[in-house]
């Protein structure tokens, strides 16, 4: 298979035409006509994973977060942003980033990982909605199986998203039932998910001052797992996408794809 073959598929499971007007998702770089030797997975490009796609032998490399976001007026190797693309032109290492529109279609994926069953979309995006495709938005109001406790609700989300720590605040001794997750930035989504839903804890990234202190003037416990957290956990599904594809398109594929095992969260705690 060649690059522009999947970055086609990756085109038509998460259309640049419904990202944001903010970003710029998609090829962002492209040697179309190159035969894929391997596929490493991350939420950003980074010299850590550029190293360890060469490593790998993979010549794609597939994030959420793209690197040209803002416009790149120049080409400097000392700066950080231009050092990772001549890097790449020189290994002639393809890119590629779906951000919100991997977003928008995996809105209920934070929530699968955790066990939480589908009651609403919280941001539905009506009119990106294509005639005869799934629905697409940010993030999901819904419920735990049974009532648990936050003491045990937060080990559950430390553990199931294999982080190291969360940021927390509101009553330690409530039972959790009713849930809002929203992965990445939606700490300043807090008031208005609070005015909207009778919810018990919100799970997001981000999470400010004001926003915190509202949530618990409101009586809901916030659970901050981080951006780093809260997205790293949706590379387990594009994976999955990927390597069901790829199966399905050739058979027997040797293709390896794999999740950089390089990448780490950019905040640490100390104790």
């Amino acid at each position: 298979m060649i690059v522009s073959e999947l970055f086609m598929f990756l085109d038509k499971k998460f259309p640049p035409m419904i990202q944001e007007q903010y970003d710029n998702s998609g090829k962002q770089l492209a040697f179309s006509k190159e035969k894929i030797t391997g596929v490493l997975l991350a939420l950003d490009v980074s010299d850590e994973v550029v190293i360890e796609a060469m490593k790998r032998g993979c010549n794609v490399i597939i994030t959420h977060h793209p690197i040209f976001f803002k416009p790149l007026k120049n080409i400097d190797d000392e700066d950080v942003h231009s050092r990772l693309v001549l890097n790449m032109i020189e290994k002639r290492i393809s890119l590629y980033s779906a951000h919100t529109p991997l977003d928008k279609v995996y809105y209920d994926k934070l929530a699968e990982k955790l066990g939480v069953t589908l009651i609403d979309i919280i941001y539905r995006d009506d009119n990106n909605l294509q005639a005869g495709s799934d629905e697409l938005g940010y993030g999901i109001y819904g419920y735990c199986p049974q009532a648990i406790s936050s003491e045990n609700w937060l080990q559950q989300v430390k553990n199931m998203l294999n982080l190291e720590y969360i940021t927390f605040g509101g009553d330690e001794c409530k039972n959790i039932k009713k849930v809002a997750l929203l992965n990445g930035a939606g700490g300043r989504r807090i008031p208005a998910i609070t005015q909207k839903y009778d919810v018990d804890c919100i799970i997001t990234g981000d999470v400010g001052y004001h926003e915190m202190k509202y949530a618990l003037d409101s009586g809901v416990m916030v659970v901050d797992a981080g951006h780093y957290g809260t997205e790293k956990v949706l590379l387990d599904f594009l994976l999955a996408d990927i390597q069901d594809y790829l199966t399905k398109t050739i058979q027997d594929s040797q293709v390896q794809v794999s999740i950089a095992n390089s990448e780490r969260n950019p905040f640490k705690v100390t104790r």
